[in-house]
């Protein structure tokens, strides 16, 4: 009968797999921390975790360590730095003999593709080879830190850890048109190498804390990296059980993304119950769900240049003011500049030589048969059950002196109208499909007027006012979002139109969309101005007022035109901004899309019994960790609190120094990528059933010497490749598991750096930095949302081919099966450390691919035009791919082979043999 303890043990181990541990990143050899039993009174909180577990060594303050005296050692003399002295102390501990220092090429080779995921010029190796001093090595790091490939490498390691891709995801995986700017936040970031508390605030709350600079909104991509489930989130009703059940598990993909990234501590396993291992109530979990109970993953508006950003928020922060203004906000526009800004456009106003006139129709009807009835403002109100489609016609027979120029249309709200109109719909939308103005001349005839212009103050995203002029029956002018206020349109004629007692003028409005996108309310004005582009319409109160004698104008008068006229200078200024673009994070601020709209204010967070919906308890407030000494986990935060408040908060609680998980997190992930195994093994749990750190002093000298660089990402990744540990010789066994640090361990280079090495050594790689992202598929229309792709019948000749893979578009549901079948990860997991096989699909992927093959050939057709014999080809292509002169057996046999199956199949068995496969 196995022991109690052995007992306990197995159901540890069993329950691992529902307690959100991550399997693939645990070490089956890890020691196990069981926690004391406790005992439960009646009444008490259930499961929370016993105090001992406090004790456990990641939730522990920084030490501060006193380095390794290792005088009377063999490596007195040995070190590089200070990494060397902890690494070095453990091999005495163990008795542990390290490689010697690795060969200059193989360590230029493994520093390239360690910095920049690119590989090294054969000129560059032979430099090194020739002077390997340290001094000549640290100004070839220095130079890898500056290149702008450095982010690109950066970016993909963190872009696998936080699972970002550019599709939903789910059964409904549609694509996100505008995901991509996160990860250039990213290769930016890591570029301008930004301290790395401003880069976990940029990734929570960048959007609250730093408004102004574009990439900071950028960030909290992060917080939309995830899938996201359209089906339940905006296809089902906003009131249903299901869609409260998406609310909270979309917050817990947010959750667990952020925790496992920037803490490494697996919260998530708290959903449901207290968490089995580590001091997480379900309370707490709950309390992290409310931080971002206020943001959704969708588009918000964005601007890309920080110029831009900066002038639309100070005219936006104008605008809102002059919309609602105090007396004294009123007052401040009637002095100096502001008030004789607003005489001298008076002045100019009244002293053009026509303004608008109003039009009186003779007729007025549809084709609907709904009546048009005048108002007493000159306007027409729509009346009586509405089309589907409809066409209004208006005709005059009013005479003007002057030939007319362009008519004006105005679309007015109304109480009577849906949402106040002024369109017609339930949304209070319209869609105008053709604008069409004629003449009927003494012979009865009518002949069309050509309109070579139209402007309006306001169009709909994709339903622009050129759409009314384009003959399009299909394309419209729509007003959608801003409905309930008034708009306006002016069309402008090619040739002046002129209008005596013997001719008629038509203007028909032709609404074809259906659905009722009619207006509801609108009025007609003609112009007789030489330039009608630049004349705007004026409300009748307005413009009343603007008649008057400035003498005459009350002190509210003033206010009120000083108000209108500042307020439409404004919004003229935003308009003339470039049209913003957009990018998808996590935000409070989105256009909504059916029944998907903004939360408004932080939803409500309850406590869930056993995670589920259908067993809410109370409402948990905002609040975050409370388990780690010397640091509270109290937000001073209430239930109402704003998402400005949850959000911003939380980041400076995250980035607190004495946040010792936050800090031992990241130096730990930093060192696990150039040894392939972290100082802690589970880079992405420091919890209990996690590894223990190998050095522990190692780690907290390393987080503790990060903040006093004030988190400068590059000087750790310069303090580790500089030491001499990284230098050393691979080990000639598998040393994937070595947490000695005794060898350098040979890997597999990743899928992106064999591709992109590929590029590279065949002069094929476009330097073309950021933007969308490249398709390397064929899309076509799929049985609901998700597309079909194609990835074999996409054409290597496309340019989409030729970028870094860093800049591939990621699908979640159809991934590409080239990068898949080198361990590429599914982007629908958090990936802490990549997989790596070795298996024949590999070697058929990477010997028989398409783009393998083209660019094999275009390397081929490179190198003959350089050289002209067959064996100085053969020379060259050694060079460029080993990184060396072949032997003259080699050459030998390589010629032989060259001429049976082309230097291009030579090319392909180079890229293929394990010399150039792995980096040593």
């Amino acid at each position: 009968m196995p022991s109690k303890r052995l007992n306990l043990i197995l159901w540890t181990l069993l329950v691992m797999n529902f307690a959100g541990a991550d399997a693939s990143d645990r070490n089956s050899n890890a020691a196990l921390e069981l926690p004391k039993k406790t005992s439960k009174k009646k009444g008490a909180e259930p499961n929370f975790p016993d105090p001992s577990w406090l004790e456990h060594w990641a939730y522990q303050p920084l030490k501060k360590v006193t380095l390794p005296e290792l005088t009377n050692s063999p490596y007195h003399d040995y070190s590089q730095n200070p990494i060397d002295l902890f690494i070095a102390k453990g091999w005495l501990k163990r008795g542990v003999q390290p490689q010697e220092s690795a060969s200059p090429k193989a360590l230029i080779r493994r520093l390239f593709y360690d910095m920049i995921g690119l590989p090294p010029e054969y000129e560059e190796v032979e430099s090194f080879r020739l002077d390997p001093t340290q001094l000549n090595y640290e100004q070839l790091v220095d130079r890898l830190l500056t290149s702008p490939h450095f982010g690109e490498r950066q970016a993909r390691h963190w872009m696998d850890l936080v699972h970002f891709a550019e599709t939903h995801g789910h059964d409904q995986d549609r694509i996100r048109e505008n995901a991509w700017p996160y990860r250039d936040y990213l290769i930016r970031a890591f570029n301008e190498d930004r301290p790395y508390s401003r880069f976990i605030e940029d990734q929570i709350a960048g959007d609250l804390l730093y408004p102004d600079d574009p990439w900071s909104i950028a960030a909290t991509g992060m917080l939309a990296a995830g899938p996201w489930d359209e089906s339940s989130l905006r296809d089902i009703r906003p009131d249903s059980i299901d869609r409260l059940k998406g609310h909270y598990l979309d917050r817990d993909d947010i959750v667990t993304n952020v925790f496992s990234t920037f803490m490494s501590t697996t919260v998530h396993c708290a959903r449901c119950h207290d968490h089995k291992f580590d001091p997480v109530s379900q309370r707490e979990y709950y309390g992290l769900q409310a931080i971002f109970s206020g943001v959704d993953k969708a588009n918000r508006k964005w601007d890309s240049d920080p110029g831009v950003t900066r002038r639309r928020h100070e005219l936006q922060a104008k605008f809102d003011q002059l919309k609602k203004p105090t007396a004294e906000v009123g007052a401040r526009y009637l002095e100096g500049d502001a008030w004789n800004a607003f005489l001298n456009w008076r002045r100019a106003y009244l002293e053009r030589e026509n303004r608008w006139i109003q039009l009186k129709a003779k007729e007025a009807r549809s084709t609907s048969g709904s009546p048009l009835v005048l108002q007493s403002d000159g306007s027409y109100l729509a009346q009586g059950k509405a089309a589907d489609k409809d066409t209004y016609i208006f005709q005059f027979d009013q005479q003007q002196a002057e030939p007319l120029t362009a008519v004006l249309l105005e679309v007015l709200p109304d109480s009577r109208l849906p949402q106040k109109g002024p369109g017609r719909q339930d949304n209070g939308n319209l869609h105008l499909s053709t604008f069409k103005v004629r003449t009927q001349t003494e012979n009865k005839n009518w002949n069309d007027v050509e309109i070579v212009h139209a402007f309006s103050d306001f169009d709909q995203e994709g339903w622009t006012i050129q759409h009314a002029i384009d003959t399009n029956p299909a394309s419209a002018w729509g007003i959608y979002p801003q409905v309930g206020k008034a708009h306006w349109a002016v069309f402008v004629f090619k040739n002046p139109v002129e209008l005596n007692s013997n001719s008629k003028l038509e203007v028909q409005l032709h609404q074809l969309h259906g659905g009722r996108h009619l207006i509801g309310k609108l009025r007609l004005a003609v112009t007789t101005m030489s330039q009608p582009r630049f004349l705007e319409p004026t409300p009748q109160a307005i413009d009343q007022l603007i008649t008057k004698k400035v003498e005459s104008l009350t002190q509210d008068e003033r206010i009120q035109l000083a108000l209108w006229w500042n307020l439409k200078q404004t919004e003229k200024l935003i308009q003339s901004l470039p049209k913003p673009q957009a990018v998808y994070s996590g935000t409070p601020e989105f256009q909504a899309d059916g029944t998907f709209t903004p939360a408004g204010k932080p939803r409500t967070v309850k406590f869930l019994d056993r995670g589920e919906v259908e067993r809410a308890k109370e409402e948990i407030g905002p609040h975050t960790l409370s388990f780690l000494k010397g640091l509270s986990g109290d937000l001073k935060l209430n239930k109402a609190a704003t998402d400005r408040d949850r959000r911003t908060q939380f980041a400076r609680w995250l980035t607190q120094t004495e946040n010792a998980l936050v800090y031992r997190s990241i130096v730990n992930r930093i060192w696990q990528q150039y040894f392939g195994r972290g100082l802690v093994h589970t880079a992405s749990d420091f919890g209990l059933m996690g590894g223990r750190p190998s050095h522990p002093e190692l780690l907290d000298w390393l987080a503790l010497y990060f903040i006093e660089q004030r988190g400068s990402l590059k000087q750790l990744h310069r303090l580790i490749v500089t030491s001499r540990v990284y230098q050393l010789a691979r080990s000639q066994v598998s040393s994937t598991k070595d947490d000695c640090f005794s060898a350098y361990p040979a890997r597999r280079m990743s899928a992106e750096s064999f591709r992109d090495s590929l590029l590279v050594l065949s002069r094929e790689l476009l330097p073309i930095m950021g933007g969308p992202s490249d398709r390397q598929f064929n899309a076509s229309p799929g049985v609901h949302v998700t597309p079909n792709l194609d990835y074999q019948g996409f054409s290597v000749k496309s340019k989409a081919n030729f970028r870094r893979s860093v800049y591939r578009f990621i699908f979640r549901t159809v991934p590409d099966p080239f990068m898949s079948s080198l361990d590429c990860p599914d982007a629908s997991q958090l990936t802490p450390k990549r997989e790596e096989s070795i298996s024949a699909l590999q070697a058929l992927a990477t010997l028989n691919d398409k783009l393998v093959i083209e660019l094999c050939q275009r390397l081929a057709a490179n190198v003959q035009k350089s050289e002209v014999q067959l064996d100085r080809q053969i020379v060259t292509l050694y060079k460029r791919i080993l990184l060396r002169e072949p032997t003259s057996k080699e050459v030998e046999l390589t010629t032989a082979y060259a001429k049976k199956y082309g230097l291009n199949n030579l090319s392909r068995f180079l890229f293929n043999t394990n010399e150039f496969m792995f980096i040593e």
